[in-house]
Order: C-alpha cells, then sequence, then structure tokens
C-alpha cells in the first residue's frame, strides 16, 4: 500500500527570485530607480518566503500525527517522510538566505549612491557659497581703493593676489564679513577689541610696505604718503598730475 506524500516541499528558487550565487550588480548613475524596484522585490520575496514558512510548519503539525500513526505500522516511511521534510526546510532556508543576502548588498549599494549625492551636492554648495563671499571681498577691496588692472600675460588682477595669500582668513556671518585668526575665531583689534572687518584688513593692506603695491598710494596725507611701486616717500604731492620731468625731481631732487 502506497500513502500519499504527506509532506510538501519547498522550491528552493521560487518563480521569479534571483539566483544568489553571482555578484551584486554594477551601480551606475542611471539605474538608481531600477536598484530599488529591484530591492522592493527582493524584499516581498523574502516576506513570500517567511510566510511559506510559517504555513509549512502549520501543515507540518497536521501531518506529524498522520506519521506518528504510520510509522508504527511501517518505521521506514515515516524515517523518509522525515529526510524530505528536513531537506526541503534546508532548501528554504538556503533560499531566504541568499534573498536576505541580495537585500543586504542592494540596499548598501543605495545608501552608498545616497552617500555620495549629498556628499556632492554639499561640497557644490559650499562652493558656491565660497564664490560669493569672494564676490563680496572683491568689492571690498576695491572700495578700499584696491588695483583694477589684469595681467596681460594671464589675466590675473592684484584681488587675485590678495584672495591667494589671505582668502582662508575671511568668512563671513550674520554681521558681516571678518578676518580670522589662526584658530578660526574672529580677529580683535587690540585697540578696540572689536573684531577686524575685511574693510579694515584691507585698509591696512594698503599702508602696507609689502601688500600696499596692490592698491593705490594714498596721496595728499602728508610726508608719510607711500608714492610709487619702489616704497619710496613722496612728497604728498598727486604724481599723476605731473609731468615726467616733475615726477624725476620729486623722486630724486633737482641737481645743485
Amino acid at each position: 500500500m502506497r500513502f500519499p506524500h504527506p509532506w510538501p516541499t519547498v522550491d528552493a528558487n521560487p518563480p521569479g527570485e534571483i539566483d544568489g550565487g553571482g555578484a551584486a550588480p554594477e551601480d551606475t548613475a542611471t539605474n538608481g530607480d531600477d536598484n530599488a524596484d529591484e530591492l522592493t522585490k527582493l524584499r516581498k520575496l523574502a516576506e513570500n518566503l517567511r510566510e511559506e514558512a510559517r504555513r509549512e510548519r502549520s501543515r507540518a503539525q497536521a501531518a506529524q500525527a498522520q506519521l506518528k500513526e504510520i510509522g508504527d505500522a511501517n518505521p521506514k516511511v515515516l524515517e523518509e517522510a522525515q529526510r524530505r521534510a528536513e531537506k526541503a526546510e534546508q532548501d528554504r532556508l538556503l533560499a531566504e538566505e541568499r534573498a536576505n543576502l541580495k537585500i543586504q548588498q542592494m540596499q548598501k549599494q543605495l545608501e552608498d549612491k545616497t552617500a555620495k549625492v549629498l556628499s556632492e551636492a554639499q561640497t557644490r554648495a559650499q562652493a558656491a557659497e565660497r564664490e560669493a563671499l569672494r564676490v563680496k571681498a572683491e568689492r571690498d577691496f576695491l572700495a578700499a581703493d584696491g588695483l583694477l588692472e589684469a595681467s596681460s600675460v594671464d589675466g590675473r588682477t592684484p584681488f587675485d593676489y590678495v584672495w591667494l595669500l589671505h582668502g582662508d582668513r575671511i568668512a563671513e556671518d550674520t554681521s558681516g564679513r571678518y578676518i580670522k585668526d589662526e584658530n578660526g575665531l574672529p580677529l580683535l583689534d587690540p585697540e578696540t577689541n572689536k573684531r577686524v572687518t575685511v574693510k579694515d584688513f584691507f585698509s591696512k593692506l594698503r599702508d602696507d610696505p609689502v601688500h600696499g603695491i596692490h592698491f593705490k598710494p594714498r596721496y595728499g596725507s602728508g610726508g608719510g604718503a607711500r608714492g610709487g611701486f619702489d616704497g619710496r616717500v613722496s612728497s604728498g604731492q598727486d604724481l599723476s598730475r605731473l609731468s615726467t620731468a616733475e615726477k624725476f625731481q620729486v623722486a630724486f631732487g633737482r641737481k645743485s
């Protein structure tokens, strides 16, 4: 007498299940939606596998009583049924493990892609903010009588050099633009105990014997006014109104 198989088996690779033996799909800049859809399908598949396991346990409990009665009469039938049930359970667990592994791999890909997109967006935002600050600082530079001339060789301007040397010290907050100290905090003027603004800083650079070449010289401010690119002290006259001979006389004096 043959008994119908009382214990259904589970397909190790149900229809629609992606084989877990291969590598994770290559991530590209255009397959984000496909990855998300695939991840949803895999999660659904894993849930289906768990639901199938619950149904199997329910059927197993009902079959156990029958198998016990059959096993009392024919122990070999019970042994074979248990062996097949164990094999089916192993196959189901393997299929569920593969599906979970796929989910983890694709979840990691999505997280990495999201982090990369956010990082790139943050970098672009910071670059845009920095460029906006540079434009504002250049306006402060020109307001402090910074020179406008551009190089005929590479197009560099005096402000380009000032920004290259001091740009990393310039910052801005709700109170305006200011100069940072070596600790990244607002630099304070020792005389006023107020923070040094960008305009104040450029005004000091204008009077500096080294950096002052990037600004128009101060005229009409007395004998201490700076004149020319060689740092010589002028007499306070506006040299732009003098002829070449008169400029020579101012610079070197008349011969006795």
